[in-house]
């Protein structure tokens, strides 16, 4: 199944999470790292989700003979399976407000209408679930820019008037096994398909109960049964180029449907009238995009030398940065050096603290999800990655690159026994988060490991921070093959 990212969206402005390895599981709840700044490298397994305990018959039953066995369980669960996406369905102006504060920047709705008095809130991308009705319709994002869209077009209102839109796959409720069988025979035919088990009326509700033997309800709950429907969509599209969203009613429902069996959905649309339930989806969003930890190791410097000039990029980021954060640069993806921000004091220039001196143009950087691009392709408004000496991790928006021709040094450190290299430029704003062996050097040491040692600064035997990675990368993602890079 393939992590979806929508037609004429930057999928770096909406990577939203990651199953990468070095993420915590959604079930660690404000984990706080070792107290120990740099511990040794090791690989995380991730946890695999329990399920939910209920069944339902009828469901199972009819979906046997049609679905696919399922996957192995993935060897290899360090590489990150794809991005994740999180879209909001808001039920109020307050839904609708918490969740642009946090950051969501794709809201859902049934069809223009709806749509139309939020829209006057914020820009936003605005998508489109069925706006015929009925529930078994498309998915189309409504061109609030006036453009000519693919064609398809969706009635203002129900009024003659069409806006301009373009379909990115179907959307289906699933209150029966029947309705979960149309939805498992559009693997690989919809690059995305949104499955929506929640209900908000009694009919639903007493459909619903008819399968599960639930008694039915209103409000906007989710049938006991929905992870089913979940489970047997994913092991019907996994080998294809069909990603599943699912619409959760609760940001419970949301965690356990990105963790069922393991990889979860691509992504899930949260339908609420309660402004609490978005905040919650957002700190589960920063856990997986990057709210969580990095394993950093310590790695002994062995040479430091001048190399001559070169081009060198300077990361300004739309966030104000600590003197202990910094970006996860290097030469090699196996080796990534913790080169920290310019927010520490200098004798000789202001500090800038939202700004890393991160290297030449050919080094990687990590960003959300695992991934690392080239510092020469980043742009404003794209994301990195913000690791403190710790290992903790936020995002951060790009909000300038600035490439200059600048001396550069080659820093040599050995890690597990192997020849690793970063290439920085040859200045005393430039800082790695450190331990120095010489204190004549800086002075740092135990507890001292925020402050860094600036390059310039910098002696064999000390100790850097780095991340280290045992896969090679394609395009920027984790892959397993053999590779050699010096």
């Amino acid at each position: 199944m393939a992590a979806f990212v929508p037609p004429t969206l930057d999928p770096h402005l909406h990577p939203a999470t990651s199953d990468a390895g070095s993420r915590l599981s959604w079930q660690s709840v404000d984990h706080r790292p070792p107290s120990a700044p740099l511990v040794t490298a090791r690989r995380r397994r991730r946890h695999a989700s329990a399920a939910p305990a209920t069944t339902a018959s009828a469901m199972a039953a009819a979906a046997a003979a049609d679905a696919p066995p399922p996957r192995s369980p993935p060897t290899a669960t360090a590489i990150p399976t794809g991005a994740k996406t999180f879209w909001i369905h808001p039920l109020s102006t307050e839904v609708a407000t918490t969740a642009l504060e946090a950051g969501f920047s794709t809201f859902v709705f049934d069809g223009p209408a709806e749509a139309a008095p939020y829209r006057q809130l914020a820009r936003f991308d605005t998508l489109l679930l069925s706006p015929g009705g009925g529930g078994d319709g498309g998915v189309y994002r409504l061109d609030t820019d006036g453009g000519g869209g693919d064609g398809s077009g969706v009635e203002e209102g129900g009024a003659s008037a069409v806006v301009a839109s373009i379909r990115l796959g179907a959307h289906l409720r699933i209150d029966t096994p029947e309705q979960q069988g149309t939805a498992m025979g559009l693997a690989g035919r919809e690059p995305l398909v949104v499955m929506d088990t929640t209900r908000r009326d009694t009919s639903q509700a007493d459909a619903a109960a008819s399968v599960s033997g639930d008694g039915g309800g209103g409000g906007v709950t989710s049938q006991p049964w929905w992870i089913i429907p979940a489970e047997n969509l994913l092991a019907a599209y996994a080998q294809t180029a069909t990603a599943l969203v699912a619409v959760a009613a609760t940001p419970d429902e949301a965690a356990t449907l990105l963790a069922t069996l393991e990889v979860g959905v691509a992504g899930v649309v949260l339908r609420t009238s309660r402004p609490d339930d978005v905040a919650a989806l957002a700190r589960l969003r920063d856990r997986l995009s990057g709210g969580g930890t990095e394993a950093l190791a310590a790695a002994t410097v062995t040479s430091i030398r001048n190399v001559g000039v070169g081009d060198r990029v300077c990361v300004d980021t739309a966030s104000l940065l600590g003197v202990d954060e910094g970006l996860l640069v290097g030469s090699a993806s196996q080796a990534l050096f913790l080169v920290l921000s310019e927010a520490a004091a200098c004798a000789y220039v202001p500090s800038r603290p939202f700004r890393v001196n991160a290297g030449p143009v050919h080094s990687y950087v990590l960003t959300p999800g695992g991934r690392t691009r080239y510092l020469a392709d980043l742009r404003a408004g794209d994301e990195v990655t913000v690791v403190d000496v710790a290992g903790r991790v936020r995002a951060a928006t790009v909000g300038r690159v600035k490439i200059e021709r600048r001396p550069l040094v080659l820093v040599g450190v050995e890690l597990a026994g192997v020849f690793r290299s970063v290439l920085l430029q040859n200045a005393e704003t430039v800082r790695l988060a450190a331990a120095c062996a010489n204190d004549a050097a800086g002075g740092l040491g135990g507890e001292a490991w925020g402050a860094g040692v600036a390059v310039s600064a910098l002696a064999v035997g000390d100790e850097v921070a780095v991340r280290s990675d045992a896969y090679a990368r394609h395009v920027g993602m984790a892959i397993e093959e053999t590779i050699i890079e010096a």
